[in-house]
C-alpha cells in the first residue's frame, strides 16, 4: 500500500481536511458561518433599531453578496478549478494568510472586538445623553404645565372679574340713565331756583328802595350844622339856640330865632374833648329847613357847615365820590354831589 498508495490530490472535494492542514484564521477576522442571510438580516433589523455601526452593516452586506457568488459557483467540477489561498507557515503552527496572496474572500473586511465595543459605548452615550436630554425636556414640560394651569387660573379669574365689571357697567348704566334723569330734574329746578332769584332781587331792590325812600322822607327835615363850638354841659335847647343864632346872624336870614321852628337839636356821638361833635337839627317844617338849606352859601369864609342829613348807605357813597369831586373841582370842572350821585359839568359820572 506504501508505494502503490495513490497520492490524494489535495484539490480532491472528497478529501477531508485534516486539522493541521486547515486554515486558521486570525482572531480578527470574522466567520463564514456568522453571515448567513438570516444573520445579515438581523443585522439589518439591528442597524434599524440604531444598535449596529453602519460600517458593520456595509462589511455584512458585502460579505453576504460575495457568499451568494461562491454558493453559485460551488460543485464537484469547478471546485478543483477554485483558487485556493496561500499559506505561509509551518505544519502545527497556525496560518495566517499571505500577505502577496489573495484575500480568504472577495471584498472582505477586517473589523476588531475593540472597535466594535467602542462604536457600541459611544452609540450608548449618545443615547443616554438623548435621555438626559429628553429628561430636561420632561422637566421643562412639567414646569410648562404647571405655568399653563397657573395661567388658565389667572385667566379663569380675569373672566371673573370681566364678567363682575360688565355687571356693574350695566348697573353703572342704569344708574347713569338715573342721575341724568335726576340731573335734568335738578336743572330744571335751578332755572326756576334762579327764576326765584332774580323775582327775589327785584322786590329786594323795591324793598330798600321803598326803605331808602321812608328814611329820607323821616331825615327830610333834618339838617347838620359843623364845627359850632361845644360845651361840656350843653344842653338840646342851648343847641338849638346856637342853631338859630347861626342862622340869624351868619345866613343872613332875619327874624330866624322868631320865624324859623326848631323842633328838637342835639349832638351826635360821644363827647371828645379832640374834636366838635355836629349838631343835628329837626325843623318842624320841611320849608323852614329848605330855606336855612339855600342859605348854606353864606356860611363861605367862615368855619361852619350845613347839610342835609343822609341816610348811612348814601352817606357812605357820598364819602367815596368826595375825592373825585375835589379832583374834578382842582382842574377847574364844576362838580357837586346830589345824594348818592356824582355831576361834572353837568353829567353823571
Amino acid at each position: 500500500m506504501g508505494n502503490n498508495k495513490r497520492k490524494k490530490d489535495k484539490n480532491s472535494p472528497n478529501d477531508k481536511e485534516t486539522p493541521a492542514k486547515r486554515p486558521i484564521m486570525a482572531q480578527n477576522y470574522v466567520s463564514p458561518s456568522y453571515l448567513s442571510p438570516t444573520n445579515v438580516q438581523n443585522g439589518q433589523n439591528m442597524l434599524n433599531i440604531g444598535q449596529v455601526h453602519p460600517s458593520y452593516y456595509n462589511m455584512n452586506q458585502n460579505m453576504n453578496q460575495n457568499m451568494g457568488q461562491m454558493m453559485n459557483q460551488w460543485s464537484p467540477n469547478n471546485f478543483q478549478n477554485m483558487q485556493q489561498p496561500s499559506f505561509q507557515g509551518t505544519p502545527g503552527t497556525p496560518c495566517t494568510p499571505s500577505a502577496n496572496g489573495p484575500p480568504l474572500y472577495p471584498n472582505q473586511q477586517v473589523v476588531s472586538t475593540d472597535q466594535t465595543m467602542s462604536l457600541i459605548l459611544q452609540r450608548l452615550d449618545c443615547i443616554d445623553t438623548k435621555l438626559g436630554q429628553l429628561d430636561k425636556i420632561q422637566v421643562s414640560m412639567n414646569n410648562i404645565t404647571v405655568k399653563m394651569d397657573t395661567l388658565e387660573q389667572r385667566v379663569t379669574v380675569m373672566e371673573t372679574t370681566v364678567a363682575e365689571i360688565e355687571k356693574s357697567r350695566t348697573f353703572d348704566s342704569n344708574s347713569s340713565d338715573t342721575l341724568k334723569q335726576k340731573q335734568k330734574e335738578i336743572g330744571t329746578l335751578v332755572k326756576k331756583l334762579e327764576g326765584y332769584q332774580v323775582q327775589q332781587k327785584k322786590r329786594e331792590d323795591v324793598f330798600q328802595s321803598t326803605l331808602m325812600k321812608m328814611k329820607v322822607k323821616d331825615l327830610q327835615n333834618n339838617l347838620m350844622f359843623y364845627k359850632v363850638p361845644e360845651d361840656r354841659d350843653e344842653t338840646n335847647d342851648k343847641c338849638r339856640d346856637k342853631i338859630l343864632e347861626i342862622v340869624q346872624d351868619h345866613m343872613k336870614i332875619e327874624d330866624a330865632k322868631e320865624t324859623i321852628k326848631v323842633e328838637s337839636a342835639q349832638r351826635i356821638g360821644r363827647y371828645d374833648l379832640r374834636k366838635t361833635r355836629p349838631i343835628l337839627g329837626k325843623f318842624e317844617s320841611y320849608e323852614d329847613k329848605e330855606s336855612v338849606r339855600k342859605s348854606a352859601p353864606n356860611l363861605k369864609g367862615t368855619d361852619f357847615g350845613v347839610s342835609p342829613q343822609y341816610p348811612k348807605e348814601i352817606l357812605e357813597k357820598r364819602r367815596s365820590l368826595v375825592p373825585i369831586m375835589k379832583e374834578a373841582k382842582s382842574k377847574g370842572r364844576k362838580a357837586y354831589i346830589s345824594w348818592e350821585k356824582l355831576y361834572i359839568d353837568g353829567q353823571l359820572h
